[in-house]
């Protein structure tokens, strides 16, 4: 939906609502660990309020509240 550049972070808004935090330059590594956290997640149904892979080797999420949706 909308790209954001901070410095050298990148926030991307998803149509889901969910915000994708990454480094700049660092895109394959964050795509990676996305990938490998696919299992675990899901973008498109609105369940999460932001998902960070700014950290090596970690993805750090926040659901957001149920009764929020």
């Amino acid at each position: 939906l909308s790209v954001v550049v901070r410095g050298d972070e990148i926030d991307c808004l998803l149509r889901s609502g969910t915000r994708v935090t990454y480094v700049l330059g660092e895109e394959e590594r964050a795509f990676s660990l996305l990938m490998s956290s696919k299992s675990n997640i899901n973008l498109s149904d609105g369940s999460l309020l932001y998902v960070d892979l700014r950290f090596p080797d970690k993805v750090y999420l926040k659901k957001k509240d149920a009764s929020v949706q």
